[in-house]
């Protein structure tokens, strides 16, 4: 299922993005294995995403879970998983992005890139 890992998780990664200065590190970029420059666009993950129970269908839950590095109880600690599955426009390679959101008040968020990995298509 997971082919390439283009950014691993590390608990110690700072936020990318922060809702509180909404014009200052909206996207992510990174490189697409076939080169194409590709860009997270990170306050669409706010309202956007799937759990990792939806993402790739429940049987897939706990290989995700382990993949990331994941609590059992998805605990807030690490701040609140997100996954979407990007596809690139170029090659149409898919890739699992993994994004932990962080809520310090109603309202304000901020999120962190803690996983890319390309994977298999569904």
């Amino acid at each position: 299922m997971f082919i390439t890992s283009i950014l691993k998780p590390d608990v110690n990664r700072e936020p990318t993005y922060d809702s509180s200065h909404p014009n200052i590190n909206q996207y992510y970029k990174y490189q697409c294995t076939c080169g194409e420059s590709m860009s997270l666009y990170l306050p669409s993950y706010v309202g956007d995403y799937q759990d990792r129970e939806d993402i790739l269908g429940n049987n897939n839950s706990k290989t995700i879970r382990e993949h990331f590095n994941l609590r059992h109880d998805n605990s807030l600690i690490n701040g609140w998983p997100k996954f979407r599955v990007e596809i690139c426009n170029n090659c149409k390679t898919q890739y699992l992005v993994y994004v932990a959101v962080f809520e310090p008040a109603n309202g304000w968020f901020k999120i962190v890139p803690q996983g890319i990995t390309q994977i298999i298509a569904f």
